[in-house]
């Protein structure tokens, strides 16, 4: 299991997760797949949550899930330089 429960996680940690990615795609002689690797980044928001920020390490491209609490969210994406998308 690569992501902890998230009752297992300590209430301040910041882990970062790395997941290998394969995203298939097609041309016009073969298909073959890409391997890109993708930072998720856990943020505690509220009393009792997480919102999760996922970051294309290649692109810089982030998406978040959740985003209960914007400035905190906001505020790690400067941190990494992150662009949300």
């Amino acid at each position: 299991m690569l992501v902890p429960l998230v009752s297992e996680l300590p209430q301040k940690s910041k882990p970062q997760f790395e997941i290998p990615l394969c995203i298939p795609f097609i041309n016009k002689r073969q298909t073959t797949s890409q391997e890109t690797k993708m930072k998720i980044i856990p943020i505690p928001v509220l009393e009792d949550n997480y919102a999760y920020i996922l970051i294309d390490d290649k692109t810089k491209e982030a998406a978040v899930i959740d985003p209960v609490e914007p400035t905190k969210i906001l505020n790690v994406l400067s941190q990494t330089g992150a662009k949300l998308t």
